[in-house]
């Protein structure tokens, strides 16, 4: 047994009926009809309480099986204790992983550890070899497009650096997976530039806040002025984490995405409106609750298969904002109309139907691009990566579109032409 000992209902008393000394360690004991393992095991200086049943009815003829389940407990936890490889089968760790405190996990990554453990069920982690895992990914994505694989490959990436985490140890290294070549993913950022993220005016950013509900124009505003990931600004916010005083204005997210706080600043504007979602929010003496609540003053729940939450409110707005658009579009093409200038009316009617598209398509996270794209036109790389979160440049430049005006600025300011061969001579004779 591994050095630990086994014990059972009959033998916990002596022959005069008086209750034996228990000995220091796990015993299999009888509790309730089942065998269970019970008690302190101590290892490398470390010890945990072991309170564990091993769904074994507590009979004779469960008795073989429910020491080698108590072995099996024994070893895990052990091996947890010495901080060595835990030998556990995929399907337990893929529940685990799915159901670990406040869990928040894309459908993506749902459906991939969903088939990890179809795939290996009760195989252990820690022997599942790299060429196995580079031939499940191969024959899962077969025939699917470089994007969807490696997006694949990404949520199966997260489930292992789970596996990897001290706190777990369920396996040794990370497995290369087979990524598809760096042109292909090319194709994934381009796609992801190609949002009208830069066709977000102010107007129409401010037409679409005043058509939202007071909790989803507080989350608008926050997002926009700060480039927050919703799942920031939903989770990691306390009531003690907003700073809404004019001039020194910030919010802190706690629990990022990258597992580290982020600081980002906060203009008075964006105070102000906070300072109103405050007030209609109330109850700001529970300093650790979060800031941002529903539209019934309640916390957000984090969803195993996230998406839900917030989309309704933020549909609605969408769908009113639509309707002013449409209304505002059709008034001004009508009195084109029946000034005779149609040509103009049919503009306006195209005008209006292409903002209205656009309005349909934009999600908060366009929010996030576009605080990237709008502050990296002042050149303060530094300050974009603070505001943002963003830990290397080769994050923030997956989030950076283009920017025409900003873009035709430079190109006109390079010193190109007979002008700018002038003002070098000029600059040369006066140097001589």
């Amino acid at each position: 047994m591994d050095g630990s000992r086994v014990s059972v209902a009959e033998s916990s008393t002596d022959s005069n009926g008086r209750r034996k000394k228990r000995e220091i360690g796990p015993a299999l004991i009888d509790r309730g009809g089942y065998w269970y393992v019970n008690g302190t095991l101590r290892e490398a200086g470390r010890k945990v309480l072991i309170r564990q049943s091993t769904q074994l009815r507590a009979t004779e003829e469960n008795r073989t099986a429910a020491e080698a389940a108590f072995a099996e407990i024994i070893a895990f936890e052990r091996a947890k204790l010495r901080g060595d490889i835990v030998p556990i089968p995929a399907a337990i760790a893929v529940d685990q992983f799915l159901h670990r405190p406040n869990p928040l996990i894309d459908r993506r990554v749902f459906y991939a550890v969903r088939d990890i453990a179809e795939k290996f069920q009760a195989r252990i982690l820690s022997k599942i070899g790299e060429l196995e895992w580079r031939e499940f990914v191969n024959v899962h994505e077969e025939g699917n497009q470089p994007q969807s694989r490696e997006r694949f490959i990404t949520a199966v990436r997260q489930f292992l650096f789970w596996c990897l985490d001290k706190d777990q140890r369920y396996i040794a290294a990370m497995p290369e997976l087979p990524y598809p070549p760096k042109e292909k993913r090319g194709a994934r950022l381009k796609h992801r530039r190609a949002r009208r993220v830069m066709d977000l005016t102010p107007q129409l950013i401010m037409l679409m806040i005043e058509h939202a509900a007071p909790h989803m124009r507080a989350q608008m505003v926050a997002e926009w002025c700060t480039g927050g990931r919703v799942s920031s600004v939903l989770f990691d916010c306390r009531v003690c984490d907003v700073q809404l005083i004019k001039g020194r204005g910030q919010i802190t997210f706690l629990d990022t995405k990258p597992g580290e706080p982020v600081t980002a600043s906060l203009n008075d504007w964006a105070v102000e409106e906070l300072l109103g979602y405050a007030e209609h929010r109330g109850r700001l003496e529970d300093r650790e609750g979060p800031f941002f609540l529903t539209d019934e003053n309640v916390p957000y729940k984090r969803n195993v298969l996230w998406g839900g939450n917030n989309k309704t409110a933020w549909r609605r707005m969408r769908a009113r904002t639509v309707v002013t658009i449409r209304r505002q579009g059709a008034a001004q093409a009508l009195m084109q109309w029946r000034r005779g200038d149609r040509a103009a009316a049919w503009s306006t009617i195209a005008k209006t139907k292409d903002i209205t598209k656009l309005v349909r398509s934009v999600t908060q996270h366009w929010f996030r691009h576009l605080l990237a794209s709008i502050m990296m036109t002042r050149g303060d790389v530094k300050a974009v990566m603070e505001q943002g979160g963003w830990f290397d440049i080769d994050s923030l430049a997956g989030y950076v579109h283009d920017v025409p005006q900003h873009r035709r600025k430079l190109v006109d300011s390079l010193p190109v032409g007979p002008a700018a061969a002038v003002t070098v001579a000029a600059k040369l004779a006066q140097t001589n």
